[in-house]
């Protein structure tokens, strides 16, 4: 009896030296196969071990912990265990990311899909999905800087508001000798990854509701029409010759998304509700919190009138449900110079990727390209915090991946 009551004592109880549990050390276990730390998981479990015992140090849980190493079968055990998925690590940490969010960063598509299943059978935990870190990032988000496919697949399919998943930066454990930085722009055959730009290509088509072929001239009327691909239900095309131009990108990622999709347990029958679909608009549009000031009411050029200049608008609704606003008079002004300068650069063949750069009331920093690698959240005073792309008229958050269209007269094109 004695030797009993010494080892439930001990069987929930931090270790002085490593402050975890028994059960979080199993995670760590590298020795061993799946079989055997599942094998004394189950010992540990039965003999009473609880499921949610936090370590004493950042306050992270067994489930944390399996979803962070790669342990799905371990997982597994533990939700039918009445594992929680939405416990955080302790604030003083000054970490908020959940064990959703770290299995996206990791690429562990197996852990993601146990993970996003159980938070659709609870509508309590259906905000996990989109549970952003604190530099706004979002589990969806992170996944597609690191190009992980088969995770954006699960996530998009599971509801993620996927524009707020559009990064402008990709980011690679591998640096290739032309690129030494870790971060680096989406370009259609830029290094060091072939799958980041068809990835993110993706996302957008399907955040904006438009074809994902870069040679197709956007409109209105084409992004009601257009349909999706069959395999990956996530691409968008207007036409038959848009998607086959676009095919030998979009293949290096088809597959991956529709292997993702189908992780997730859910019938076309029984949709939930946070799902955004023509009829079913209820999400708005995070990451642009930055309010425009009184600086962005005043231009450098004395000739600027209101009433006949191009009118710049930004959407500020949600999917297929437009809310268009104008931009300020300096923002627009700004536009409206750099669309010129585009056309002159065309001339030269030189206007690939071609953007616009700014910060809200910050007309000081026009041009400033983001130059902080942390990006951290709240950005820093010195750097610009939005990009406009004209290519495929997109404005985009540089600290929280949000993407929202742009349109000039009316029309989704800056010709």
């Amino acid at each position: 009896i004695r030797s009993w009551k010494k080892a439930s004592y001990w069987i929930d109880r931090n270790d002085p030296a490593l402050d975890v549990t028994p059960l979080i050390v199993l995670m760590l276990r590298e020795d061993d196969d799946e079989e055997s730390i599942l094998a004394m998981a189950q010992i540990l479990l039965n003999h009473g071990a609880q499921v949610d015992t936090r370590d004493a140090g950042p306050g992270t849980s067994a489930v944390h912990m399996a979803a962070q190493f790669n342990r799905p079968q371990l997982l597994k055990l533990l939700l039918s265990k009445g594992g929680r998925i939405d416990l955080l690590p302790r604030p003083h940490t000054g970490s908020i990311t959940s064990c959703i969010w770290i299995a996206s960063q990791n690429g562990h598509a197996r852990c993601v899909a146990l993970l996003v299943n159980k938070a659709i059978e609870d509508p309590t935990l259906v905000h996990l999905i989109d549970a952003p870190n604190k530099n706004g990032k979002t589990p969806c988000s992170i996944a597609a800087e690191l190009g992980r496919v088969e995770v954006v697949g699960i996530l998009a399919r599971a509801g993620a508001d996927l524009r707020r998943a559009s990064p402008r930066y990709f980011s690679c454990k591998n640096p290739t000798k032309e690129n030494t930085n870790n971060q680096f722009d989406p370009v259609p055959d830029g290094p060091p990854s072939k799958f980041h730009y068809p990835l993110v290509s993706a996302i957008r088509s399907q955040a904006r509701h438009a074809c994902a072929s870069k040679s197709c001239m956007p409109t209105l009327e084409k992004a009601q029409s257009a349909k999706k691909c069959s395999k990956c239900a996530l691409v968008y095309y207007c036409h038959r010759d848009c998607q086959v131009k676009d095919w030998p990108k979009h293949k290096l990622v088809c597959r991956g998304l529709a292997k993702g999709r189908n992780m997730v347990v859910m019938t076309d029958n029984v949709k939930p509700n946070w799902i955004q679909e023509a009829s079913d608009v209820t999400k708005p549009v995070f990451g642009f919190d930055e309010k425009y000031g009184t600086k962005d009411l005043l231009t450098e050029d004395d000739n600027y009138d209101r009433k006949t200049h191009p009118v710049w608008e930004y959407d500020a609704g949600v999917r297929r449900a437009p809310d268009w606003h104008r931009y300020p008079p300096r923002v627009e002004e700004l536009l409206e110079d750099m669309k010129e300068m585009i056309e002159d650069m065309k001339v030269f063949g030189n206007s690939e990727n071609a953007r616009c750069v700014y910060r809200p009331n910050r007309p000081e920093l026009d041009g400033l390209y983001e130059l902080d690698s942390s990006r951290s959240y709240p950005p820093p005073q010195t750097v610009a915090t939005r990009v406009c792309y004209f290519e495929d008229m997109t404005e985009t958050s540089t600290y929280t991946g949000a993407t929202r269209l742009m349109r000039r007269n009316g029309k989704l094109s800056y010709h």
